[in-house]
């Protein structure tokens, strides 16, 4: 009895042909759940800010990592321009980093952050946010703010974004360098 060995190797082969060819697990990258990774990077960001078709701010950004189904960006070396009621640029934030929550219209600002205005005052902080709603400004963050020759220091602020109606909350120390010119 001659059996032909044949077509049961050629199965052979292709049954382990079909085996080892079974798709394997991707290996793994240390802590790769990738859920802190941005959705997107963008590069040379700029948003407009409007509020009843009227520019309140626009915010640029040199790259902008995208989070949370755009929800939240964070950028990197950050410019905020301001606007007022008139759409008239009234100040200027810049700062190292900072991140946009489009649910809550919010812009936080972090790491050697400052504010000239228009009319010549300067915010200086660590950390400040503007909020889209009230467009305030505000910090719990130690302050400093200098208008001509008068210097304002403390901790805490709530301010408009020209820096004319401020509020600083708590340890409030000034120094004025010509009483004379303070008093006219």
């Amino acid at each position: 009895m001659c059996l032909k060995l044949g077509p049961f190797i050629l199965a052979f082969f292709l049954l382990w042909d079909v085996i080892g060819c079974q798709e394997k697990e991707p290996p793994r990258i240390a802590g790769g759940d990738f859920q802190d990774a941005p959705e997107q990077v963008i590069e040379n960001m700029e948003v407009t800010f409007t509020e009843q078709g009227r520019r309140t701010g626009v915010l640029r950004a040199d790259s902008v990592a995208i989070y949370r189904k755009g929800e939240v960006k964070k950028g990197k070396k950050i410019q905020v321009d301001f606007f007022d009621r008139e759409g008239q640029h009234v100040s200027s934030l810049t700062a190292e980093e900072g991140t946009y929550d489009s649910r809550r219209e919010e812009v936080a600002a972090r790491g050697d952050v400052v504010v000239v205005s228009d009319t010549g005052a300067r915010l200086e902080t660590e950390a400040l946010h503007w909020r889209k709603q009230s467009n305030r400004i505000f910090t719990e963050a130690f302050v400093k703010i200098t208008r001509g020759k008068y210097t304002v220091t403390g901790y805490g602020l709530d301010t408009d974004p020209q820096l004319e109606d401020l509020h600083i909350q708590r340890d409030v120390q000034g120094r004025i360098e010509d009483l004379q010119e303070f008093t006219d």
